[in-house]
């Protein structure tokens, strides 16, 4: 069964330019200087919405997706504990398996109420290719910065999404890789890796 990957990233940039439009959120953070987009979220440092939960592949059996969107909720908790113990300024959001329809406005709004300028993305993808039956997580961080002189986009904002990092990781969907796979020990290996990067430095 092969199954269908829905991921917040592509869409992430039209929808939170949309949210940032004046008059949308009493609220709203004083608008930059370029275009309509607050000023928190083309700061040089900030926070980081830490997201995962039901954020990536789709099955039709409610008792799948619910099980592989638990595993990926532990491994974004793990990640997001690592990161609150380094002292980076994370936010941990969890979509729920009966708001997977949703996950980009859940994380659109996580952005605006916390008021964070970058997105840690924990997705999963299983599925099988020419290599065999696989689960993958995909860790991505991104940012948004000003176009600067460049003509406004379709949105009519002058802002881009620029990533950060952006790490896969494969694991061969067997019973010997299930009986070794532990979300701590993963959550290390992606620590590492994003320290390693310069990803997190932003978040002090």
């Amino acid at each position: 069964m092969r199954a269908a990957t829905f991921y917040v990233l592509p869409a992430l940039l039209a929808l939170l330019t949309a949210c940032s439009t004046p008059g949308s959120r009493p609220d709203a953070a004083p608008s930059s200087a370029k275009g309509n987009t607050p000023a928190y979220l083309t700061a040089a440092t900030g926070c980081a919405v830490v997201a995962g939960g039901a954020i990536g592949s789709k099955f039709a059996d409610p008792k799948i997706a619910a099980f592989w969107d638990k595993v990926n909720a532990s491994v974004t908790t793990e990640l997001h504990d690592r990161l609150v113990l380094g002292q980076y300024k994370t936010v941990k959001l969890l979509v729920p398996t009966e708001d997977a329809a949703s996950n980009e406005q859940i994380v659109i709004t996580a952005l605006a109420k916390n008021r964070c300028n970058r997105l840690l993305q924990v997705s999963h993808t299983v599925d099988e290719d020419s290599a065999g039956k696989y689960f993958r997580f995909d860790v991505t961080v991104m940012h948004l910065e000003p176009k600067g002189d460049r003509p406004p986009g379709a949105s009519g904002t002058n802002v881009t999404t620029v990533g950060e990092f952006a790490r896969a990781y494969r694991f061969p969907r067997t019973a010997m890789s299930f009986e070794s796979f532990y979300t701590g020990t993963f959550a290390e290996t992606v620590l590492t890796d994003l320290k390693q990067s310069g990803a997190l430095e932003k978040l002090r």
